[in-house]
């Protein structure tokens, strides 16, 4: 009796790549090019010199600078450089969409401009003030973790009164989330009377829809955008009480939530939670921190001071010329500059490419 042969096993690789040459017919010569005219093609990221010959950006790797902080844990500096300012505990960083950067320094928020001048712009000190009050009146105690949706709104996750709150486009704060003494559930609760516990990591959506998770309480907390809390199913098995703090991003156009816990990170698109598979990294280097771009893109860091993209749930090591200390938070801006603090040494830093892009696909130099 003939027998069937197994169809041969096929693998396939996916790879995008930008090919082609320089049209030199932008440049207003014939085609032809002078050896002392040079143009940049941002997208490749490809510098074509007038000779004929071109250099790559991606064989530069990314720099590494430091954006705020001196280094000592004292606040000091407002009103001059972020680089030359003491920072207490910068925890957590958000890009606004004007270009300045939001870092909170343990119960206070400080804003780093275009210019790089630091001022604190939330956080009086004193007694907890609850209510609705102008932001620049309100009082903190720890924040954790702040968070941005895309009308402009900036939420601040607070651990020590257990509660997140919202600044509005009216610059007004409010409780948005916790305070009450409801246990989250898989029963929608107004989010305002629900128990979060000691809040260690919060992320929102561009459309204001919050992910909470605390150091004391299991699972992940969704408040959506009715106001009504719940808690996500299976969270509660991934992220038990008391376990390491997780790190949380989302990706606001897939609905997309990832989550850093037990050494391992995990996907959630509104079913169940999947393992991410980090192909080439050891067991033994964990990912820490968890940053999404506008895109969807996401960014980890890792216990030994590594940072890398997913690609195609491909881990991209993103070469550094140096390693990061203990990455509490990464964010990416509108520039796709990458901000991570580090509350451990007292400084955020920021990492950007070796040439950078511009709005044109192509320029001359």
């Amino acid at each position: 009796t003939p027998i069937t042969p197994r169809t041969p096993p096929v693998t396939h690789l996916s790879y995008t790549k930008t090919v082609g040459l320089l049209d030199s017919r932008i440049q207003g010569l014939g085609g032809w090019t002078l050896d002392v005219h040079h143009a940049y093609d941002t997208i490749s990221h490809t510098l074509y010199l007038g000779d004929g010959t071109k250099r790559n950006a991606e064989f530069l790797g990314s720099t590494l600078s430091g954006f705020a902080g001196n280094g000592t844990a004292t606040r000091s500096g407002d009103g001059g450089p972020a680089t030359s300012a003491g920072f207490i505990n910068p925890r957590s960083i958000v890009p606004m969409p004007d270009g300045a950067v939001l870092i909170s320094d343990l119960d206070v928020i400080r804003r780093v401009g275009l210019d790089g001048r630091v001022d604190q712009i939330a956080g009086k000190g004193g007694n907890f003030t609850g209510g609705d009050v102008p932001y620049s009146q309100a009082s903190f105690g720890s924040i954790v973790e702040l968070g941005i949706s895309a009308d402009g709104s900036v939420f601040i996750a607070d651990n020590t009164y257990k509660i997140v709150r919202r600044i509005d486009d009216n610059e007004i704060i409010r409780t948005f989330a916790g305070g009450g003494a409801i246990l989250p559930s898989s029963v929608p609760t107004l989010a305002t009377e629900l128990d979060l516990g000691i809040i260690s990591h919060l992320a929102v959506t561009t459309d204001g829809v919050a992910f909470i998770t605390a150091f004391d309480k299991p699972g992940i907390v969704r408040v959506g955008l009715d106001g009504r809390g719940t808690l996500l199913p299976g969270s509660d098995s991934l992220i038990p009480a008391g376990s390491s703090a997780p790190g949380l991003a989302v990706s606001s156009e897939r609905r997309t939530l990832y989550v850093t816990t037990l050494g391992k990170i995990f996907r959630y698109s509104g079913q169940e939670f999947q393992e991410v598979e980090l192909t080439g990294i050891s067991g033994s280097e964990a990912p820490i921190a968890l940053g999404m771009s506008k895109t969807g893109g996401l960014h980890f860091t890792t216990s030994s001071g590594r940072l890398f993209k997913l690609e195609n749930d491909v881990p991209i090591l993103i070469p550094l010329p140096g390693e990061l200390n203990f990455a509490f938070d990464i964010e990416i801006g509108e520039d796709k500059a990458i901000y991570v603090a580090e509350p451990q040494s007292y400084f955020v830093r920021k990492i950007t490419d070796a040439l950078p892009a511009y709005s044109d696909s192509v320029f001359s130099i």
